[in-house]
């Protein structure tokens, strides 16, 4: 069967490849686990990582965006094809974990959409089935959802990367014009004061000292993982997988500036001592009690 091609305009391709990278939860969890401390660790996860991952990413969609594949074709026309089998297997393992953990993380907001809190983790029972297993549940209905969305081709799915992106910018537009707003009105003071030595030092005592500060560096290369999943769709964009390479690059600076500024600005509504102090704050994790 021929390959369905969709025809995207630039600034499109931006949109989806940003916005499948980004991450808001890991905009703000990196605020609540480090504070401003966490800027100087996603900069140098960007430049050790994220910034030689795109410009690889780019090299092989433009040398080899005709090949179906992916990550597979890459590695195999590189080095050979049991690398190939090997790295492929380990990326779809480490994948069924991360979509196990990603549509858990769903189930927050919903939550808190629905009833006005986050019962995820509450400990009580429907139909005497735990609350964990209910969320369970619901992870593997999400799962089986996004099956069959792609098993209707690339134009639906998209469709559904656009409307996605469209609205992952939305919101962070919001919740920028929101932060600007709060500090005009108070005249300029962040909730958490922005001083040179918060950017050095995380309030977070488990976040401090050697071992703490590169656990949260392995936090922040994860929040720039993603550039290779929708890289293998570019042989699905029709005349535009010339432009694909510079959509990718283009789509890292923009990733790198919004997390950056999106971080700053959880400073200017929210302050971190508080935030911490209440205990209540969930990462997705309902599992650990």
């Amino acid at each position: 069967m021929p390959k369905t091609a969709v025809e995207l305009s630039f600034s499109k391709l931006v949109l989806i490849i940003a916005t499948t990278v980004f991450s808001f939860t890991s905009m703000s969890n990196a605020y609540y686990l480090m504070s401003y401390g966490a800027i100087p660790w996603y900069i140098l996860a960007a430049v050790i990582f994220f910034v030689p991952y795109a410009l690889i990413v780019s090299e092989f969609t433009g040398n080899l965006g005709q090949y179906s594949g992916g990550l597979y074709s890459w590695v195999g026309q590189s080095l050979s094809q049991k690398t190939a089998f090997l790295t492929t297997f380990l990326w779809y393992s480490s994948y069924t974990i991360w979509l196990a953990s990603l549509f858990m993380k769903v189930w927050i907001p919903l939550s808190i959409l629905s009833f006005g809190q986050d019962l995820t983790t509450a400990k009580a029972s429907f139909l005497n089935i735990p609350q964990v297993y209910w969320l369970g549940l619901g992870s593997c209905l999400l799962v089986f959802l996004v099956m069959y969305l792609i098993s209707r081709g690339f134009l639906t799915i998209s469709r559904f990367m656009l409307l996605g992106g469209s609205l992952i910018a939305l919101l962070f537009l919001v919740a920028t014009v929101s932060n600007i707003t709060l500090l005009i009105t108070n005249h300029g003071h962040f909730a958490q004061p922005l001083q040179a030595s918060a950017l050095l030092h995380s309030p977070n005592p488990q976040y401090q000292g050697l071992f703490g500060n590169l656990s949260f560096l392995i936090f922040g290369i994860t929040a720039f993982g993603g550039l290779d999943t929708v890289a293998s769709l570019v042989d699905r964009v029709g005349k535009n997988r010339r432009k694909f390479p510079l959509a990718i690059l283009v789509a890292a600076g923009l990733i790198m500036g919004t997390y950056l500024l999106g971080i700053f600005f959880w400073g200017a509504s929210a302050n971190w001592q508080a935030i911490f102090a209440n205990h209540q704050v969930s990462l997705a994790m309902p599992c650990i009690s």
